[in-house]
């Protein structure tokens, strides 16, 4: 199925919400994730997705490092 991403507009291939989607892979925290659901009525691209996910990485990384 062919959608339409929520921020950027670009069209990209979603199988809407089923096992083995693209987004699967892509890691998100909860509190991220819970102000996407807020801020976007529908998915987002694969490239507008990525950049929340590595919004991501310094703070998993401090917080790996205080383990």
């Amino acid at each position: 199925m062919q959608k339409t991403c929520s921020k950027c507009g670009a069209t990209f291939g979603c199988k809407n919400e089923a096992p083995g989607c693209w987004c699967e892979s892509v890691c998100v925290d909860a509190p991220t994730l819970a102000l996407l659901r807020e801020q976007f009525d529908n998915c987002l691209c694969p490239v507008c997705l990525q950049s929340y996910s590595n919004l991501q990485a310094p703070q998993q990384e401090v917080i790996n490092n205080n383990a």
